[in-house]
């Protein structure tokens, strides 16, 4: 198992309703590719872990990366 952990200021604050609508379709999502974790968002940024296949969650992060909800992953 492969775990990977990052940090991202969003771009746009988020509502504890939109904030669950992002993390409930992201987790939906997430199951079906045997990628498990967690995403939590507070004081303008997210934290999100990432556990799963390697090539599975490099695929997903490679994604993640280029989402215009964010910046500056790492």
């Amino acid at each position: 198992m492969h775990q990977l952990i990052y940090v991202s200021p969003a771009v746009m604050n988020f509502a504890k309703p939109e904030f669950m609508e992002l993390a409930l379709h992201t987790g939906a999502e997430n199951v079906k590719f045997g990628i498990t974790g967690m995403l939590v968002f507070k004081n303008g940024s997210f934290m999100q872990v990432l556990e799963g296949n390697k090539e599975t969650i490099k695929t997903l992060y490679a994604k993640i990366a280029v989402d215009p909800r964010h910046t500056l992953v790492s």
